[in-house]
């Protein structure tokens, strides 16, 4: 997949009336747009929802360690194997806590051990050079050459990948079509109703059994800090 453009246009109109309609209903001005990296959609609340939605009975519907179950979904389709990298999901082991097994993370001042997992696997898959993902590489050989392959034209090209894999999931399939009608995307999740959430939660596992779901009431999930 070779990515040409890395634009975000602004507040494009994005045609999904269920979004629309959600950020109406919650008694704002709707702006939408989407950007053509990877086609990830942004919206009026979408910065602040963690603190902007508090107290509104909301949930919040993610996929597990959504992008290193992409890739290996995405490299399992076109036959690259990597028994490492493949045991991991195929034994349903979580990838971030293999990962500060591995490599010993112990956290820092500033990140926790999930989050420096987090971040050595976004240096691999998004980083220009070999330096910062070294350790995890030798653990993924295969998979490391695949990642290389793909960032041949643009390094840029994997981070697209994921990207573009997950809003075809998120965006152009699960909120069009989930039987509710508010609901509002967060990338790689969607914020519901309450009184709707096991109605969502079963139609994303019915549509999409290879992937893992889980969900959160919004008001404990706290924002993200400066690292």
């Amino acid at each position: 997949m070779r990515v040409l453009h890395y634009t975000i246009d602004t507040y494009v109109y994005f045609p999904s009336f269920r979004s629309q309609t959600s950020i109406k209903e919650l008694g704002y001005e709707v702006k939408i747009s989407r950007d053509s990296f990877g086609r990830r959609v942004y919206h009026t609340v979408l910065n602040n929802y963690k603190t902007e939605l508090k107290g509104k009975g909301l949930y919040v519907i993610d996929s597990i360690t959504s992008q290193p179950r992409l890739l290996y979904l995405i490299m399992k389709q076109r036959g690259v194997i990597d028994n490492n990298y493949n045991a991991i999901f195929e034994n349903e082991v979580d990838f971030y806590e293999y990962l500060i097994s591995e490599l010993k993370l112990a956290g820092t001042k500033k990140k926790t051990p999930r989050r420096q997992a987090k971040s050595k696997f976004t240096f691999w898959v998004n980083g220009n050079g070999n330096a910062p993902y070294i350790q995890i590489g030798e653990l993924f050989p295969i998979a490391t050459g695949f990642i290389k392959k793909v960032k041949r034209q643009n390094y840029k090209d994997c981070a697209a990948l994921l990207h573009r894999q997950e809003a075809s999931i998120w965006i152009d399939d699960l909120l069009e079509n989930i039987p509710v009608e508010f609901a509002l995307p967060v990338h790689d999740s969607l914020i519901v109703k309450k009184e709707d959430l096991q109605t969502v939660l079963r139609y994303c596992k019915d549509k999409y059994p290879d992937l893992r779901f889980d969900c959160e009431k919004l008001d404990n999930l706290k924002p993200e800090t400066a690292e």
